[in-house]
């Protein structure tokens, strides 16, 4: 029989991802944290994959938290990135940031 493999990159991406689409953020940022003490490196996507989450929630203040955390890690936001942060802000009304 073959060993159960770990969780890699893609399986957190896809449990990060799965959580942020159904407006579950603060699961969406555990699994953000299992992935860090698995040892794994977060990429820009998996931080996309948070802040989308946030970007979407009532805690839409908290996805520019994660982004200045992404450049504490030394992660380059991508334009997707970038799009959840604005598309945030309009939503919201905080055309400061749109």
């Amino acid at each position: 029989a073959t060993p159960p493999s770990l969780p890699d990159m893609v399986s957190y991406h896809h449990l990060i991802s799965g959580a942020a689409a159904q407006g579950k953020e603060q699961e969406a940022a555990e699994w953000f944290g299992e992935l860090k003490r698995a040892r794994l490196t977060p990429d820009a996507v998996i931080f996309t994959d948070v802040i989308h989450g946030f970007a979407r929630s009532s805690a839409h203040g908290a996805a520019n938290d994660w982004l200045h955390r992404m450049a504490r890690e030394r992660v380059h936001p991508t334009v997707a990135t970038y799009n959840a942060l604005i598309s945030a802000s309009a939503r919201h009304g905080d055309v400061r940031l749109a």
